[in-house]
């Protein structure tokens, strides 16, 4: 039980890390951090299509492409 809480606990984290690096990249559509930031959360919650959009735009931003 203690580790089903705790994985809860996890994903409860990191979906706050995705709503921050929401609020990121609306702010700072230009910053390539923001998109970094919001594509590792979503990676890690397992959403791979939005985490490779949002990894994109951060190659695109920071001129890594």
């Amino acid at each position: 039980q203690r580790a089903e809480e705790l994985e809860v606990h996890y994903r409860e984290v990191l979906q706050q890390g995705v709503n921050v690096g929401n609020a990121l990249v609306l702010m700072a559509p230009d910053d390539p951090d923001a998109f970094y930031y919001l594509a590792t959360c979503q990676a890690a919650l397992g959403d791979l299509d939005a985490s490779q959009q949002n990894m994109k735009t951060y190659q695109e931003l920071s001129g890594s492409q």
